[in-house]
């Protein structure tokens, strides 16, 4: 599945679900106290899995920085690792992560002294 189809459903996850809560705040099924404890209970989750969360956000980070890394390799007339971190430092347009493995990724190269 391609990856905006998914971001696009988390999207409406994450609103369906604070239309949720409204709903059963605004119909008194749940007090705003009891909605109080919920975002309460809600955050010290958050506190507690962070262990786990920060490590998977940084995992994440490194897996896009390595295939953006990999596809300025793949670019026509770059030759060396070094070109390739220039080329990323220098903030230089790079080619999306979604290029499928099919195609060649075909941004202009910028004119970065190494």
């Amino acid at each position: 599945m391609n990856p905006i189809y998914i971001d696009v459903l988390e999207a409406v996850a994450r609103w369906a679900i604070s239309l949720a809560v409204t709903v059963l705040v605004t119909h008194h099924i749940i007090t705003a106290d009891q909605s109080a404890s919920l975002t309460a209970d809600l955050l010290h989750k958050v506190i507690l899995y962070s262990p786990t969360l920060i490590p998977l956000g940084w995992v994440i980070w490194k897996i896009i920085r390595a295939r953006v890394k990999m596809l300025v390799a793949l670019m026509p007339n770059v030759h060396t690792e070094d070109q390739v971190n220039a080329i990323i430092k220098s903030g230089a347009l790079t080619p999306t992560i979604l290029t499928p493995p099919s195609t060649s990724p075909g941004v202009p190269l910028p004119q970065v002294k190494v």
